[in-house]
């Protein structure tokens, strides 16, 4: 009878640590990078000034996100990054304008 309880205990402490588990099922951190992403996009669009800022700060981060293994996430990212070079033509762009009107 002793023996019964030790295997049952056994198997109790199994299923215990695989409930304490984190699996990809769970993880909802996806959910914060691609919001992130997204909020990196609307600033890249609303503050053309910030640009050499965001090259320094923002960029090798943003590009370090490249390995993204979320398709979700790594579109959102490519789509920053697309936006950012978008803002840095519009706005090399301007300034050219600008230098021949003179």
């Amino acid at each position: 009878m002793e023996e019964d309880t030790d295997e049952e205990s056994c198997v109790e402490e199994e299923d215990d640590e695989s409930a304490n588990e984190y699996t990809d099922d769970e993880d909802v951190s996806w959910k914060v990078r691609r919001a992130s992403a997204k909020c990196l996009a609307a600033l890249i669009v609303s503050r053309p000034e910030m640009l050499s800022r965001l090259y320094e700060e923002a960029c090798p981060k943003l590009i370090d996100r490249f390995k993204e293994r979320e398709e979700n996430v790594k579109m959102d990212v490519f789509s920053t990054f697309i936006e950012l070079l978008r803002q840095t033509g519009n706005v090399t762009k301007g300034q050219a304008d600008f230098d021949q009107s003179r």
